[in-house]
């Protein structure tokens, strides 16, 4: 691998496994004007004036704002597909502020990857007749490619495998897709449940996953049942013994409907269904 400046405008960005976030980049614009670009961005050549960016998309993008014309770049063109692949990621786990929703993603993809790779090596060897040796397990790599423990992969693995794709499109620009307890939460869930926190969460009837989830698992109505049956009982109270009956028939459950008692609905946390 070899250091070289190129022009940034002969950089393809490509398909990125995050976008960049224009806070960093702002933040990342001081610190090049007062210290320079200290780490170069990753590349491979696609011909003689032409480089696709493997690593480094915040520091591109904030060079490219300051004016400059030129880059420091790092050439990984002896990298396979794969490995250029996890480069970028190993790049962003340890470099990028990540957030926890993110995080497991990258890690998500990683594994991936390096299962890919594993696969093919081993294959590789059978054709060879080369006996596999003691095998590093992806964990294992991981923490020490990154500085992770073995214990917060697994755990962001799993967060990123069990909550549904869509779900996680969902809130990824809300608060929640940056804290692990609330995505520990959403991964306890169904998918089918998934969607329903989010919905709870969107439409203000709970405050958080968390207590989403508590509310699903545990069989309360939720906020918006309460508030019909309040609404309900309130109607019902006010109607006349005409209307009382009139509904009665229109819901078919037939009989004459007394003024005290009305209908058998299911009581409420504030008694006003007495």
């Amino acid at each position: 691998m070899t250091v070289a400046r190129v022009l940034i405008a002969d950089i393809e960005i490509g398909q990125r496994l995050r976008s960049y976030d224009g806070e960093k980049v702002a933040a990342l614009m001081e610190s090049v004007q007062e210290l320079g670009l200290r780490t170069p961005i990753s590349l491979v050549r696609q011909d003689t004036d032409s480089f696709r960016l493997v690593a480094g998309l915040h520091r591109l993008e904030a060079c490219r704002r300051l004016g400059w014309e030129h880059i420091d770049a790092l050439f990984v063109d002896t990298l396979g597909e794969i490995d250029q692949q996890m480069w970028e990621i190993d790049e962003n786990l340890v470099r990028a502020e990540l957030s926890e929703g993110e995080r497991s993603e990258h890690l998500l993809r990683r594994k991936q990857l390096f299962e890919t790779k594993r696969e093919q090596e081993r294959v590789a060897g059978k054709r060879d007749g080369i006996k596999p040796q003691h095998e590093t397990g992806f964990a294992t790599d991981t923490a020490e490619r990154t500085g992770l423990t073995k214990r917060h992969i697994n755990r962001s693995i799993r967060r990123a495998e069990r909550i549904a794709g869509d779900v996680r499109e969902a809130i990824r620009l809300s608060p929640s897709f940056r804290k692990a307890v609330e995505l520990d939460a959403l991964a306890d869930l169904s998918h089918e449940d998934q969607r329903r926190a989010v919905h709870l969460v969107a439409r203000d009837e709970v405050r958080s996953f968390r207590e989403a989830k508590e509310r699903l698992t545990s069989g309360k109505p939720t906020l918006t049942q309460e508030r019909q049956l309040r609404a309900l009982v309130a109607a019902w109270k006010a109607a006349s013994d005409e209307t009382r009956a009139a509904f009665l028939e229109d819901v078919g459950a037939g009989g004459d409907a007394s003024r005290d008692e009305g209908p058998r609905l299911p009581t409420v946390s504030d008694g006003s269904a007495n």
